[in-house]
């Protein structure tokens, strides 16, 4: 676990991977209710690194398939399910429910240690949503496979109240070649949520998410989304509806100040020049 003496200021280390040099930024962020430190490194060959969700939804728009692990019906006098599974899929069936439990497209495997999936209600721990975990012996880890074509996704992580994590994320691309990591620290659970994701346009195969403390479960996961990012002639359609109107201009303005996909002009950061842009082609999409 990285240590900054300033946490207001970003903390950068160099290290070797690949051949070359990879650079790790980190930032612990404030908030009322928890602190969260983001560590991201990138290499010669990166996936972009996705901060926000509002990002993830601009890009991937009606292209997005979100899990939210509400499906699975958790008998009312227990708290969660022990699939006895170390793998779930589309096909999965537990009990007499499935196939069906989870969108297509996204295999989820418990895979280290000898473990199975666990699927967790809400209300459970102090987590208000649904989720599952990988857990038993050794269970830190939490696989997503992909089956079909992603170039960007992005997952809410989640804890046990009172529980601390941290660990790192690490995507491959669909060749199974290492593309980026981020190191995650989660300090108080329960409602405590973190987000991130990537996008890599020569496609995202897989995300082994591992934590690094606890030893006999991963961190929950939530709100998986996935799938292809939009291209087209109407960039300035944030929100892929067909014309540009109110709610790209939302999008731009969550967006301001970040290099996200309303920076039309390019400059590195959405600021007034994009804003500009938007409004020059307000209306239907040509």
């Amino acid at each position: 676990m990285f240590s900054n003496p300033h946490p207001q200021e970003r903390l950068t280390l160099g290290a070797k991977s690949n051949g070359g040099k990879k650079i790790m930024t980190c930032k612990v962020i404030f908030s009322i209710t928890s602190s969260l430190l983001f560590c991201v490194s990138v290499s010669s060959v990166q996936a972009d690194y996705i901060a926000d969700r509002a990002t993830l939804d601009a890009l991937l728009g009606g292209n997005q398939t979100l899990e939210d692990f509400e499906s699975f019906i958790i008998p009312q006098d227990e708290s969660f399910v022990d699939l006895k599974v170390s793998s779930l899929d589309e096909f999965t069936v537990v009990g007499r429910q499935g196939p069906g439990l989870v969108e297509s497209g996204a295999i989820y495997n418990q895979s280290s240690g000898s473990g199975s999936l666990n699927w967790i209600d809400d209300g459970t721990f102090n987590i208000d949503t649904k989720s599952i975990v990988a857990q038993g012996p050794g269970a830190i880890e939490m696989e997503i496979v992909y089956t079909t074509a992603v170039t960007a996704m992005g997952v809410d992580l989640r804890g046990i109240i009172g529980f601390g994590y941290f660990g790192t994320a690490v995507v491959y691309d669909a060749s199974d070649v290492f593309v980026s990591s981020t190191n995650f620290e989660i300090f108080n659970g329960g409602v405590e949520s973190l987000f991130f994701g990537w996008e890599h346009s020569a496609g995202i195969g897989r995300v082994v998410i591992t934590d690094l403390k606890n030893g006999d479960f991963s961190p929950f996961i939530d709100n998986h989304g996935y799938g292809v990012v939009l291209t087209g002639a109407c960039p300035w359609d944030l929100d892929n509806s067909g014309s540009v109107g109110t709610s790209d201009l939302l999008v731009l303005f969550a967006q301001w100040g970040t290099d996200g996909p309303a920076d039309f002009d390019e400059s590195g950061a959405v600021g007034t020049s994009d804003l500009l842009i938007l409004f020059a082609n307000w209306g239907p999409c040509p």
